[in-house]
């Protein structure tokens, strides 16, 4: 039995599409994982604060979104927090916990 060139033709390009999809999959699968696993452990690390039973969404607006400036040298990598950021002790607790 025969098969026209053309049918090869367009399977190898479904699967060559089918392992970018799954490449694309795999690779957010394991964005969110890493994102959940960050979210718990700053759950875990406000423990006794209002922030230890917050939302997802709550935790990301309040505490990681935050406009701040990176200065990086030899040696460190610095981030310059605006004054009016009202959770910076919150913020530098959570950094700087084990």
């Amino acid at each position: 039995m025969t098969i026209p060139r053309n049918t090869l033709s367009r399977r190898s390009c479904v699967l060559e599409m089918l392992r970018g999809r799954f490449a694309a999959n795999q690779l957010r699968l394991t964005m969110t994982a890493a994102a959940f696993v960050l979210l718990r452990e700053i759950r875990a690390d406000a423990h006794g604060t209002q922030w230890a039973r917050a939302t997802v969404t709550t935790l990301r607006c309040r505490i990681l979104k935050i406009a701040a400036r990176i200065v990086e040298t030899k040696r460190q990598i610095a981030m310059h927090m605006p004054k009016s950021y009202p959770l910076v002790d919150l913020f530098q607790r959570l950094a700087l916990s084990p």
